[in-house]
């Protein structure tokens, strides 16, 4: 599941997603400066992501990313390689 342009809704999608059913420790990573030089890239879980946004400090826009695929990033680093 990805969200662009979530940041700003990120508590409330994150709370009704786990009141659906899925599982507040599902791994989530959120990206800021996406495919460019100076990506950042936190890693979290849904019932944290909110508060580790905020204290990351990340800025709009970032894509959010929620699921098992998130695991695939050391796998798929293409961008520090």
């Amino acid at each position: 599941m990805i969200f662009y342009m979530a940041a700003k809704h990120l508590a409330q999608i994150s709370s009704q997603l786990i009141k659906a059913g899925r599982k507040a420790d599902e791994p989530v990573a959120i990206l800021q400066k996406a495919t460019f030089p100076e990506q950042v890239v936190l890693e979290t879980t849904l019932g944290s992501c909110n508060e580790d946004l905020k204290r990351a400090g990340l800025t709009p826009p970032v894509l959010i990313v929620i699921g098992p695929v998130v695991s695939l990033r050391e796998k798929l680093n293409w961008l520090d390689t």
